[in-house]
């Protein structure tokens, strides 16, 4: 603000006696070194004539954003609003103080930040740096503010009204000014958000729905070879320039690129805005198709996700109302969705309902499509693909509830399928069924052939698999081979699809494959690692309300207990995975993880016939076949429990404990 008169003088002033002890110091803000500003035309002269020194004043950090805000406080601020204020503020010094004025308080009697007005200094000062500007300049800084905190110059000429002279001209007085700054070559943000909410806010409602409506245009335009990374930015303009028809595509588009990225927090938040547009737009009756359809595909990814999160409820009331949308002649969408609802069903251990459920989904689809004369139809092979589907979850949820029978029966089904249509996804359901039904009839004994078949599966899947569905053909490799014996083969695969469902956010795989991991370190006496996985397993396990998984958990931290002398923490635990196996209705085959620590606590109390319980326990026909050398000695120890004696029982039991110990159980 100072006139030239003053500044000459001050140049005169500093120059009348160098050695006078005079320091002058002023302030300026270098936007307003406009070409027309006394200041610049002085400058130079100063740097010539006088020591001059120039110091840039930078925002602050965190740390110091914290420190004066409890300065003006008068005490200190919750951590959680010190932060949220530092990013409000970005460090403005000036916004710092006038925002802990306009009422944010110190810890015990705060005002949460997000509730408070901007305070009338801070819009004074915005308001005046955007009136600086020139015309041309204010309107290419609104279009910028509603484009974003961040802007590419190519979106910008597209949506602006000015040629490119103009542009760069309007870009350059913004730059000056300090309104915004350069982040590459094309791209530029605002130096300070709060300039580009003052900036948005200055329009009228009719000029914001205009430039909503432009630069979705733009978007669309300049990245037509692949809308995919702008997906969810052209719903959200679509949406605020009042067109729902047009978002409403873009935000199923932008949820289902995120479901499939592992981002289920921003899939969600596509979907459910995505349904709300739906929901309230007010549609003529030609519309009210398209409508429908549009909301059931919105409801089935929604249902996925929450399958993920492991959220199964949640899931069904998703799916169910995607299936009250469909029309009825919409045959394989209507047992998609009846096959969904029956998988949110097992988590619960309603089995029998969700074996119904697949039965609905089966008969949904009618009869099965003449083999054509040369290739399948798209039709054909979308109805194939959810027939096998139907069969594979038959399978497994029959797996879960121990029915063998019944899953010969699934088993034969899919191979008369496979035999009509040979697709690899059928076939993969085959060998997996198959494999699955084997499992539980020799005990969990695997063979080398069934190895081979579950690498064949693996094959098969890569070639056609999402990474969900090959994550869960890598769980089905390692665990064949952990059940072989050949635990490096086992950690390979198991850790190959644990990266992938890490990857893509499943919490039901992800759960899987960390049993076996702490499994797969129990077995190899790595107790560190084991409780790492173990403990892993058991978050991803209560999340998504897996009950033998949980049990599972608590079966290997037992084990670490026993094996770090806490037979109280060793029984607690045990006792806990009992619980929960007995509160779900899977009939789980591996009971060893919890009663090998229950049998050596007991017997180091000297409690035999409570050893001698787990001991009968562990050779139950429904649980995981042991090593023939330790069946053998818990079969001795039962029999000299029943003939003999406590005085001969103890040492069978020992023997037993022993042998364990040497095969990795114990």
């Amino acid at each position: 603000w100072c006139d030239r008169e003053s500044l000459e003088w001050l140049h005169f002033l500093l120059r009348f006696d160098p050695r006078a002890p005079l320091m002058v110091v002023g302030t300026c803000r270098p936007e307003e070194l406009v070409d027309e500003c006394p200041l610049t035309q002085t400058l130079p002269t100063l740097h010539r004539d006088v020591r001059l020194r120039e110091l840039e004043l930078g925002p602050l950090d965190e740390p110091e954003t914290g420190a004066l805000a409890d300065s003006v406080a008068g005490g200190t601020l919750e951590a959680t609003e010190a932060r949220r204020l530092y990013q409000e503020t970005e460090g403005n010094p000036l916004f710092v103080v006038e925002i802990v004025r306009s009422g944010l308080r110190a810890a015990g009697e705060r005002s949460a930040i997000d509730d408070l007005p901007l305070p009338p200094r801070v819009q004074a000062v915005l308001t005046t740096r955007l009136d600086q500007l020139s015309h041309p300049a204010r309107q290419l800084a609104e279009v910028a503010a509603t484009i974003g905190r961040q802007f590419a110059f190519p979106v910008l000429q597209k949506a602006g009204d000015g040629d490119e002279d103009n542009l760069v001209r309007g870009l350059d007085e913004l730059w000056r000014r300090r309104i915004i700054r350069e982040r590459g070559a094309d791209a530029y943000d605002f130096s300070h958000d709060k300039l580009r909410e003052a900036a948005y806010a200055s329009l009228s409602s009719a000029r914001r729905r205009m430039l909503h409506r432009r630069i979705a245009q733009a978007l669309e335009a300049i990245h037509a070879a692949d809308l995919d990374p702008v997906s969810r930015q052209v719903a959200a303009h679509y949406r605020r320039a009042g067109l729902a028809a047009q978002a409403i595509p873009f935000y199923l588009r932008a949820g289902e690129l995120s479901k499939g990225v592992c981002a289920q927090d921003e899939a969600i938040a596509c979907f459910e805005r995505g349904l709300t547009l739906l929901e309230e737009g007010s549609w003529d009756p030609s519309s009210e198709a398209w409508c429908s359809q549009m909301a059931a595909r919105f409801y089935e990814d929604h249902g996925d996700v929450l399958v993920q999160l492991g959220q199964p409820e949640e899931a069904r009331t998703a799916y169910e109302r995607a299936l009250e949308k469909l029309e009825r002649r919409e045959l394989v969408p209507k047992s998609r969705l009846q096959r969904k609802i029956g998988w949110t069903l097992w988590p619960q251990g309603e089995y029998q309902k969700a074996l119904d459920v697949l039965d609905r989904a089966e008969a949904a689809l009618g009869s099965k499509p003449e083999e054509p004369d040369t290739d399948w139809t798209e039709a054909q092979i979308a109805w194939w693909l959810e027939w096998g589907q139907v069969q594979g979850d038959r399978g497994m949820i029959q797996y879960y509830a121990a029915q063998v029978d019944e899953m010969a029966k699934t088993v034969a089904k899919l191979g008369q399928g496979t035999k009509q249509c040979a697709m690899p996804m059928l076939r993969s359901w085959y060998w997996s069924i198959k494999q699955l039904m084997s499992r539980r009839r020799d005990r969990y004994v695997v063979s080398v052939e069934a190895l081979d078949e579950a690498l064949a599966i693996l094959s098969a899947v890569k070639e056609w698999g999402d990474p969900d569905t090959v994550a869960l053909a890598e769980y089905g490799v390692g665990w064949a081979y952990l059940l072989h014996g050949d635990l490096d083969g086992a950690e390979e695969h198991l850790q190959a699809g644990l990266g992938l469902a890490e990857r893509t956010g499943h919490l039901v795989y992800q759960t899987w494959l960390l049993t076996w991991l702490s499994v797969l370190h129990r077995q190899r006496g790595e107790d560190e690692a084991s409780r790492d996985y173990a403990l892993r397993e058991l978050r991803t396990a209560e999340a998504a309300r897996l009950l033998e998984n949980a049990g599972l958990a608590r079966g290997n931290l037992a084990w670490l207990a026993w094996r770090e002398g806490d037979l109280a923490e060793a029984e607690a635990q045990a006792r806990a995975a009992l619980e929960l196996w007995q509160q779900s209705a899977f009939v789980y085959a591996f009971d060893w993880t919890a009663r090998f620590p229950l049998l050596a606590v007991a017997l180091t109390r000297g409690q035999l016939p409570e050893a001698l319980e787990h001991a009968r326990a562990l050779l139950d026909p429904q649980q995981q076949q042991l090593p023939q050398s330790l069946e053998a000695a818990l079969e001795a120890a039962i029999q000299a429990g029943d003939e003999k004696g406590a005085q001969m029982t103890h040492p069978h039991l020992e023997r037993a404990i022993r042998v364990a110990q040497e095969n990795g159980y114990l």
